[in-house]
């Protein structure tokens, strides 16, 4: 899988999941559970639906759809983030800024998203 599924705010009983492109590095699609479900299956409809209430299960427990808990609840590693403009160097975000970043990118804020984005060191 390219990509990584992340549930955005830590609260029980919210509905906000993030898509973060791994090829990318970026997040790419902002929904709900249901929507992440949607995701995870193909587009004819002939997913293993079974698999996806798994893989949400696990984004539910742990805040990450990674097998290894990268960018879990309680993984202390920002995660990294691609180039944002040419040449300008690689970034990070930290895990508990995901809320932020999903509400800065829902409102088009780029001044916002980018203010979240830290330069590595």
């Amino acid at each position: 899988m390219t990509s990584m599924i992340f549930k955005v705010d830590p609260e029980p009983g919210t509905d906000r999941y993030m898509i973060w492109s791994t090829v990318t590095d970026m997040p790419s699609v902002i929904g709900t559970r249901d929507d992440m479900i949607a995701w995870l299956q193909p587009p004819t409809g002939d997913g293993d639906r079974a698999q996806a209430m798994r893989v949400m299960s696990r984004v539910d427990q742990t805040g990450t759809s990674d097998r290894a808990g990268r960018g879990g609840w309680h993984d202390i590693e920002p995660i990294p983030v691609g180039d944002i403009a040419p040449d300008d160097g690689w970034y990070q975000v930290g895990r508990r800024d995901l809320p932020a970043l999903a509400d800065a990118i829902e409102a088009r804020d780029v001044d916002a998203v980018q203010r979240l984005f830290v330069r590595y060191a």
